[in-house]
């Protein structure tokens, strides 16, 4: 993902929750790894239901958060953001019963 600085006039933080369905709850989680943190200015992470501070990793280092968990990325200030993300899933539990196989 990259993501170059806005004018002024049109930065925004942006929230969003990566899972928000009731049924994967407890077992989605984010990994943001930060590819060139020295190219940009701004843009770090806050996860506002837990207080006000502000992440940010540095180069080749990420932040792992729980998918349900609300976070804003904040605006880029200037410079290109380049990050990779990944979202780690575990399978839903296995049922009591076993399948059978065919």
């Amino acid at each position: 993902q990259r993501e170059e600085a806005a004018p002024v006039e049109e930065r925004k933080t942006a929230r969003r929750r990566d899972n928000s369905d009731p049924e994967t709850l407890g077992r989605s989680f984010s990994l943001i790894l930060d590819l060139e943190a020295e190219a940009y200015q701004g843009g770090g992470l806050r996860f506002p239901e837990y207080g006000p501070h502000l992440y940010r990793a540095g180069t080749g280092a990420a932040v792992v958060h729980a998918g349900e968990m609300l976070r804003e990325q904040a605006p880029i200030e200037s410079g290109r953001r380049s990050l990779l993300t990944l979202t780690l899933r575990r399978p839903p539990k296995a049922s009591a019963q076993p399948k059978p196989i065919s």
